[in-house]
């Protein structure tokens, strides 16, 4: 009997991570529709250009409007009802599943007794594993702030608070925790990304660093972070490595302005997996503070040397959505995993013994 699947993606990562559940999971779907809405799509046509054969039956792609406010948001809405909720599937792959919008597209879709899939986005699939393994999955996403509670009613005409959580949830991702309840976990072996990973013909002696929004988001305040990267950069140029500081796609014009004065910057519009794993030229090592892009490279690249820079706790702010709690956890993952070297910005030594 046929199967079908339709994907909905919000940026590069989530496309990339829908090409690989395509590629695991192609004998057993016959048909796969995707959905873009985003307005990162100059990544997305990167990616496409590397790959010979598409696989989607259909694909429609809408600019994100949500950036314009309650207007965007009714629109985003809109698009997320005519082509997921009106259609049937037997599958509904949803990337960004804590996304205020997504997430009630999962409520909805799980009401009417649907299948959906978490598909694979980084470090934000890890906080929402443990959410649910730890019974927080209500408090977290039903009791958002007062201002998201209300466009959501304005948007949809639902109050959160009102509804039941979903029941039964299945994870695409490469974090291997156990699930609780009647959640399962699909192990994401990146099978696309791997056949596409290009073996390495040189390796340049610098280290990309992979920027962030921790400042925009308030995650840690301006100082802190630019006298990290003065450390980081110190760190590196004392073994002869040169850092080169890749720009976060969603970054501020202002932190982009302040990390010039300290580093090279540069951008790529597709993922920086996609990026490395590409090219024939590759560079020796890869850091950053706390980047899911760590665990994908892991995987693409057994001979890179990966580096997360961990802040001192009381550097540390966090906001409602990306909590002290989720820092740190992403963190003891980090730390966990054999492959990543996690060093304490106040314990950087500039002694070459001490770099890995």
């Amino acid at each position: 009997m046929s199967k079908s699947a339709i994907l909905l993606v919000s940026n590069p990562t989530h496309y990339t991570n829908a090409l690989d559940f395509v590629a695991q999971f192609n004998s057993e779907i016959d048909r796969f529709e995707l959905l873009i809405v985003s307005e990162f799509t100059a990544g997305i046509e990167e990616i496409n250009r590397g790959i010979n054969e598409l696989p989607w039956y259909s694909s429609q792609t809408f600019t994100n409007y949500r950036m314009s406010g309650y207007l965007g948001w009714r629109k985003t809405y809109a698009i997320l009802v005519k082509e997921i909720l009106a259609k049937d599937f037997d599958y509904y792959v949803i990337s960004n599943f804590s996304d205020p919008l997504h997430y009630l597209l999962c409520l909805k879709l799980r009401a009417d007794n649907k299948q959906i899939i978490a598909l694979d986005d980084g470090t934000p699939t890890l906080k929402d594993l443990w959410n649910r393994r730890l019974n927080l999955d209500y408090k977290t996403y039903h009791l958002p702030s007062f201002k998201v509670l209300l466009r959501i009613l304005f948007v949809t005409k639902t109050f959160l608070p009102f509804c039941k959580t979903i029941d039964k949830l299945i994870f695409f991702s490469i974090f291997q925790v156990e699930p609780m309840g009647q959640d399962s976990l699909i192990y994401n072996e990146m099978i696309l990304s791997k056949q596409r990973a290009v073996p390495a013909l040189l390796r340049k002696e610098e280290v990309y660093f992979l920027g962030s929004q921790m400042v925009d988001k308030g995650l840690v305040n301006m100082t802190v972070y630019l006298n990290s990267l003065k450390k980081i950069s110190a760190y590196f140029e004392n073994i002869g490595l040169k850092v080169k500081y890749i720009m976060h796609r969603a970054a501020s014009e202002k932190i982009i302005e302040e990390v010039s004065k300290i580093l090279e910057v540069t951008s790529f519009p597709s993922p920086i997996e996609s990026v490395i794993s590409d090219s024939e030229t590759k560079p020796i090592a890869v850091g950053s503070f706390f980047s899911s892009a760590l665990f994908s490279l892991r995987e693409l690249d057994p001979d890179l040397r990966l580096y997360a820079f961990k802040f001192r706790d009381d550097e540390i702010i966090g906001n409602a959505v990306e909590t002290k709690d989720y820092i740190q956890l992403v963190y003891q993952t980090l730390i966990l995993d054999a492959r990543i070297n996690v060093i304490p910005l106040d314990n950087i030594l500039m002694d070459k013994s001490n770099v890995k």
